[in-house]
């Protein structure tokens, strides 16, 4: 892990985090010694001249003091881009006792870590063009269970450094009002004494590697091929787009799948809920719409940080949808998303657990677990495209038979231990039309197996419509 950026002379400034203690660093350089061993890493920046025949200058970043726990000490440098002034912008993660500079927004460690956690926050720092002194510096958010820190950064035309990474929402320096996942994209002043501008994204909305135009547009990428494109105060972004019933952000979309957006000023400021007319929910709330290549979408809910709306069953066809939101004020272009058979998952009822209701009815949960042998019923999304006879109308809600069931086969497998060769597959009593929601919901119904080890009080499940395997989640058993 490292990063590299190209100077306007075409020399290369290059950095890591390294255990050598005999890389070379050159005099004058900010720290020439690396407090460093085969356990313990120091951040490295070194420029090299445009042939890579000359070290121009090398330094070392280090923590204050060497008195940390070996393993838990490694500074790591994963960004790196100039300003005008051909100053190096640093971004990365360190552990506490990193150097930071007076009047930082985070001049202290911002969170101590949970219990397992990864001691490392992420940080944001400048050194000057010749890597002889550090300019400015501040930890930017926490690890806790995300470690990732500061991935990217950059500099806009009016001087504010624009960085992305992985936090805990609520350790970043002045947290967004609306908090919507782990990723962010910020911007900082130059001295980074101040926070200007701070979006957070769901899993795999951002995080990954930003880009700053000279026009001042800022785009950020995301681990699952996703961009997000921070606006102006008052815009509207498109932070992800989401099966309803999963956690992470997707650029694939399956026909007839309840997805969620996810941004900023997307809809009304007050919440609505979707119209349903005639048995068949509307695709427009408040003057709000969700265009999937031009087809409406229908729409369950409506708000300024998410809307939930069913993709189309038109997509069938498609390869790749174009999205849109249209709303009073002009139409938001999304992006571009694939087209699948199915991407399915099954609806969440909190910590890993499904939301599902045992065969006498109750719901299912750690005080009322599921019997051995018993029939269990979830609900999911993303099945795709259904067959059956009187194939129902995009956003009718199922009240009664004849049911249609998803075109592709379906089944449910469980995992047991956590070994992926112990996926055997369970019954299946019902894949389907799930009375009372939305079409594009499926209820699953399926048998448990007739005895469970001795303690047991979970069990791991996954569901497979064709080619799609979900997330797993657990089932409340007992044995």
């Amino acid at each position: 892990m490292g990063a590299l950026a190209i100077d306007a002379t075409g020399d290369a400034i290059l950095g890591g985090g390294t255990t050598a203690s005999d890389l070379p660093s050159t005099p004058g350089a900010y720290e020439t010694q690396c407090i460093c061993n085969y356990e313990r890493s120091a951040g490295f920046v070194a420029k090299f001249s445009q042939d890579g025949s000359k070290l121009l200058w090398s330094t070392f970043l280090n923590t204050l003091g060497e008195d940390l726990d070996p393993l838990n000490s490694n500074v790591r440098v994963q960004a790196i881009a100039l300003d005008p002034a051909g100053d190096v912008l640093l971004g990365g993660s360190a552990p506490g006792g990193f150097p930071t500079t007076a009047g930082a927004v985070e001049a202290q460690y911002p969170v101590l870590p949970g219990p397992g956690a990864p001691p490392y926050a992420g940080f944001v720092a400048k050194l000057d063009s010749l890597g002889s002194a550090l300019l400015d510096s501040s930890y930017f958010g926490s690890s806790g269970v995300y470690s990732g820190g500061v991935q990217s950064v950059g500099e806009d035309s009016s001087g504010e450094v624009w960085l992305t990474g992985n936090s805990l929402p609520t350790a970043l320096p002045g947290p967004p009002a609306h908090p919507l996942g782990p990723e962010y994209v910020a911007s900082v002043a130059a001295d980074f004494g101040s926070v200007g501008t701070m979006f957070t994204t769901p899993q795999g909305g951002a995080g990954a590697a930003l880009s700053v135009a000279g026009t001042g547009t800022i785009a950020a990428l995301g681990g699952r091929g996703s961009l997000v494109l921070p606006a102006g105060a008052g815009d509207a972004s498109i932070a992800g787009v989401l099966n309803a019933a999963g956690g992470e952000v997707s650029g694939t979309v399956a026909p007839t799948e309840v997805i969620t957006l996810y941004g900023y000023n997307l809809g009304p400021a007050s919440p609505l809920s979707g119209v349903i007319s005639n048995g068949v929910l509307g695709s427009s709330l408040g003057g709000y719409a969700v265009l999937f290549d031009g087809v409406p979408a229908p729409l369950l809910y409506a708000s300024a940080n998410q809307i939930n709306c069913v993709v189309p069953g038109e997509a069938f066809a498609r390869d790749i949808v174009s999205l849109q939101i249209r709303t009073p004020q002009g139409t938001l272009a999304g992006p571009p998303l694939s087209v699948s058979q199915a991407e399915v998952e099954i609806f969440h009822a909190g910590d890993g657990y499904a939301a599902a209701v045992n065969e006498d009815g109750e719901v299912n949960s750690a005080a009322h677990p599921a019997g051995p042998g018993s029939v269990v019923t979830v609900w999911a999304t993303g099945a795709g495209v259904y067959s059956g006879p009187g194939l129902p109308v995009d956003g009718a809600i199922i009240s009664a038979g004849p049911f249609v069931t998803p075109a592709l086969p379906v089944s449910v497998v469980a995992a047991p231990s956590a070994s992926p060769l112990a996926l055997y597959s369970l019954e299946v009593e019902y894949a389907g039309d799930a009375p009372g929601e939305v079409f594009g919901v499926m209820q699953v119904n399926f048998r448990l197996p007739e005895f469970f080890a001795p303690g047991t009080s979970s069990y791991r499940i996954q569901l497979q419509v064709g080619g799609s395997l979900s997330d797993p989640v657990s089932i409340y058993v007992q044995p």
